[in-house]
C-alpha cells in the first residue's frame, strides 16, 4: 500500500513537473513575439515620425515658394507698370510727330509747282530737323537690346478690309508673310474697332508675337499683358507666360524671368512651355 502510494506520488510530481516546463515554454514564446511586436511598433512610430518630419519640410518649402512668387509677381506688377509710363511716352513723342508731319505735308502742299519761296523753304528745313530729331528720339533702344522699329499707327491698315474677318485675316496676312509692322498695325486697328469678335483672342496673342519678333520686348511685354488679362482661359496662356519670361530674359532681368518661369511650371507643370521653362531656369542658374 505504502508502495503504491510512493509511486502516485512520483506520477504526480512528474506530471507537475512537466506542466511547469510547459508553462515556461509558452511564457517564453509570448516574450519573444512581445519583443517582435514591440520592435515592428518602433519602426511604425519611426516610420510616423519621419512622415511627419517630411511633410513639415514640404509645407516649410511651399511656404517659401509661395512667398518667393508672391514677391516676384508684385516685381512684375511694377515693371509692367514702367513700361506702361514708357509707351504713353513714347505714344505722345508719336501723336507729336503725325502731328508735326501733317503740318509739314500741308506746307507743301502749298509750295508752286515750280518752286518755293525762301521763307517757305527755311520754315520747311526748321520742321524738318525737329521731325527727324523727334523720330531719333521715339527710336532709341533700351541699353542691351537690339534697336525695334516702332509701328506706324497707320501702317499696313487697309480701307479695302470692310468687315470684321477681312480686318483680321488681312493681319495674319501680313503676319505669316514676316510683315511684322504691317501685322501688328492691322491687329491693333482691328482690335480698337471689333473688341469683341471671335478673333480678338488670336489677333491681341498675335499682335504681342510681333512685337517678339520685332524684338520690341518691352511693348511685347505689355501686349502680352494684356493678352492675359482678357483671355485669362486661353490655350495660349501658357505660350504668353513663357514669351514674357523671355521678354524679361533679353532685356537682362534674370530675376524676373525667373518668377515668371516658375510660376509657369507651377501653375502648368505638364505643358510643353513648362519643359521649355525650366530647360531656361537651367540655363540662368549655370549662368
Amino acid at each position: 500500500m505504502n508502495r503504491i502510494f510512493r509511486r502516485g506520488k512520483c506520477l504526480l510530481l512528474g506530471v507537475a513537473l512537466a506542466a511547469s516546463s510547459a508553462g515556461a515554454t509558452k511564457i517564453s514564446d509570448l516574450e519573444t513575439q512581445l519583443a517582435a511586436f514591440n520592435a515592428r511598433l518602433d519602426q511604425v512610430e519611426q516610420r510616423e515620425e519621419n512622415y511627419r518630419k517630411d511633410l513639415e519640410a514640404s509645407k516649410k518649402s511651399n511656404q517659401d515658394l509661395a512667398l518667393e512668387l508672391k514677391k516676384g509677381q508684385a516685381d512684375l506688377k511694377l515693371e509692367i507698370q514702367n513700361l506702361r509710363q514708357e509707351l504713353t511716352q513714347l505714344e505722345e513723342a508719336v501723336r507729336e510727330i503725325s502731328s508735326k508731319l501733317s503740318m509739314l505735308e500741308e506746307k507743301l502742299t502749298l509750295i508752286p509747282q515750280q518752286g518755293s519761296t525762301p521763307a517757305l523753304t527755311t520754315a520747311s528745313s526748321a520742321d524738318t530737323t525737329q521731325l527727324a530729331a523727334a523720330e531719333a528720339q521715339t527710336r532709341e533702344a533700351p541699353a542691351g537690346t537690339a534697336a525695334a522699329k516702332p509701328a506706324s499707327p497707320s501702317a499696313g491698315i487697309e480701307k479695302s478690309a470692310k468687315t470684321a474677318s477681312e480686318g483680321y485675316e488681312l493681319g495674319v496676312k501680313y503676319f505669316n508673310a514676316g510683315n511684322y509692322d504691317a501685322a501688328a498695325a492691322q491687329f491693333t486697328a482691328f482690335l480698337k474697332a471689333n473688341p469683341g469678335s471671335k478673333f480678338a483672342e488670336d489677333a491681341q496673342f498675335k499682335t504681342a508675337e510681333c512685337y517678339y519678333e520685332l524684338k520690341d520686348y518691352k511693348r511685347a511685354v505689355l501686349e502680352y499683358d494684356q493678352f492675359q488679362k482678357k483671355f485669362p482661359k486661353s490655350p495660349n496662356f501658357p505660350a504668353s507666360m513663357l514669351k514674357m519670361g523671355l521678354c524679361f530674359e533679353k532685356q537682362g532681368k534674370k530675376d524676373v524671368a525667373e518668377t515668371i518661369y516658375k510660376d509657369l511650371i507651377a501653375t502648368y507643370p505638364k505643358s510643353t512651355e513648362a519643359a521649355q521653362a525650366r530647360n531656361q531656369l537651367n540655363k540662368l542658374t549655370k549662368k
